[in-house]
């Protein structure tokens, strides 16, 4: 998911993309230098992940 936000162009200004984008190889950190993982989450009383964390 973190992935295919960093093609489309759905990472916020402030974070920083390291790798090729393209090749789907891109990372996203922090401005603390941290890792962004995108998710999906469960939410409670929901059958379906329909939260993101």
């Amino acid at each position: 998911m973190t992935v295919t936000l960093v093609q489309f162009g759905g990472v916020h200004s402030n974070m920083t993309i390291n790798g090729e984008k393209s090749k789907g190889e891109a990372k996203i950190t922090n401005g603390c230098g941290g890792e962004v993982m995108i998710a999906t989450e469960k939410v409670y009383g929901s059958v379906n992940n329909t939260g993101y964390l």
